[in-house]
């Protein structure tokens, strides 16, 4: 394997300025320029036209096989019968995604990845409502893609541009020398690979589209290290939208697809392909808003009503049920969320930790596990015990 060249962005991002940061923003816009306007004609993985993989078509030297997408082989999931393509449309590989969803559902059971914290009086996930979601969601699936169809070509992206992954040059910090981790990069719809680049993520407001922050109207009157904060907190904005707007101009196709990951097809659409970990609250009042909105999503005719009936309906008994469900999840998950804070580690950790700190982290789980059962349950035992059993990070 070769070693990568230069030092990992990590080590300097927080020495460095904020002009040599937006350099290096706009570098990762040039890069992921060049893989938006080098689409491919269908989806799943790369191969070398000489290895194994013999489906699909031979391009430039490569083609195209089955996808490599961890989704379809972690958590028990390689020994599963699952249609790993390669896709040739848009809707069979849409269609794949949530069938691979269902089959890891009624064949694996619970997975090991859940988002929330599901104690007592919070939500319990249900494998009805799981199958309920997915199924509603394939039987509409064909209509809920964006309508720009560029944003439906399959292109290759790195999922997880944070510091560790982005390699510079010590003496140049804004020349980025090699992008590692490439492992499980497959080729999907461009609406559903674009995103921001986790080295840009903050603690913060996330600022208006397309528009730069400005400092708080108070600044002056701020203490010190209040005014620190605040350029700190205006600097990172401004790397925000500096990707968007710069994604936007350098290729108008990857612009519109980032924006459009906020629409309710693409939020929707996204989701579904991760029913077996978490969601079906959330997937569900998706679903009940593509009901409300059925008109504006596949067109009225002169008379105003859509051109296509909508297949799914929901009860008022069952929107109240769902509101119910994702105001219980949404708590879990707040929890996760500062469970995972008061680690000191990322979410979706899944436990691993370096032989030299096992016993510290360790010490530190069980007292994080301690501080938290004695917040949600006091000297209760029997509510001790429940949430006891709720706890995401066994300790042995």
């Amino acid at each position: 394997m070769e070693k990568a060249e230069g030092i990992p962005l990590s080590k300097i991002w927080d020495g460095i300025d904020v002009m040599q940061k937006s350099k290096i923003v706009e570098n990762i816009v040039l890069f992921e320029k060049s893989l938006a306007l080098n689409p491919f004609s269908s989806y799943g993985s790369l191969y070398y036209t000489d290895g194994d993989a013999t489906e699909g078509f031979a391009e430039s030297g490569f083609t195209i096989g089955p996808t490599n997408n961890r989704k379809y082989f972690d958590d028990g999931r390689r020994s599963l019968t699952l249609d790993r393509g390669p896709w040739f449309s848009i809707e069979d590989y849409i269609e794949a995604n949530a069938t691979r969803e269902r089959e890891s559902i009624t064949s694996l059971g619970s997975s090991p990845r859940l988002q929330g914290i599901n104690g007592p009086d919070l939500y319990q996930p249900s494998q009805t409502a799981k199958l309920r979601a997915l199924d509603l969601y394939l039987s509409i699936s064909k209509y809920l893609l964006p309508k720009n169809k560029v944003t439906h070509k399959g292109v290759l992206w790195h999922p997880d541009l944070h510091t560790d992954n982005i390699f510079v040059d010590p003496q140049d910090p804004t020349k980025i020398t090699c992008l590692i981790d490439w492992q499980a990069v497959h080729i999907a719809p461009l609406f559903l690979q674009a995103r921001r680049p986790a080295f840009l993520d903050f603690d913060g407001p996330i600022p208006e589209r397309l528009k730069f922050p400005s400092l708080p109207e108070n600044f002056g009157d701020m203490q010190p290290e209040e005014k620190l904060n605040a350029k700190k907190l205006r600097d990172e904005q401004a790397l925000y939208i500096l990707y968007e707007i710069g994604l936007l101009r350098q290729c108008r196709a990857a612009g519109s697809a980032l924006h459009g990951r906020d629409t309710l097809v693409t939020r929707l659409t996204g989701l579904a392909g991760s029913v077996f970990t978490d969601g079906e609250p959330v997937v569900l009042g998706y679903l009940i808003q593509v009901v409300d909105r059925w008109g504006e999503i596949v067109g009225k005719d002169v008379t105003g009503d859509p051109v296509i009936p909508c297949p799914i309906t929901f009860t008022d008994a069952e929107r109240t049920k769902q509101r119910i469900d994702q105001q219980k999840w949404e708590k879990g998950v707040e929890l996760m969320d500062d469970v995972v804070q008061s680690l000191g580690v990322y979410t979706g950790w899944d436990g691993f930790v370096s032989h030299d700190d096992y016993e510290a982290k360790k010490q530190q789980l069980i007292a994080s596990r301690d501080a938290f059962l004695q917040s949600m349950a006091g000297s209760d035992e029997e509510r001790r015990a429940k949430w006891r059993k709720a706890w995401p990070f066994p300790v042995s």
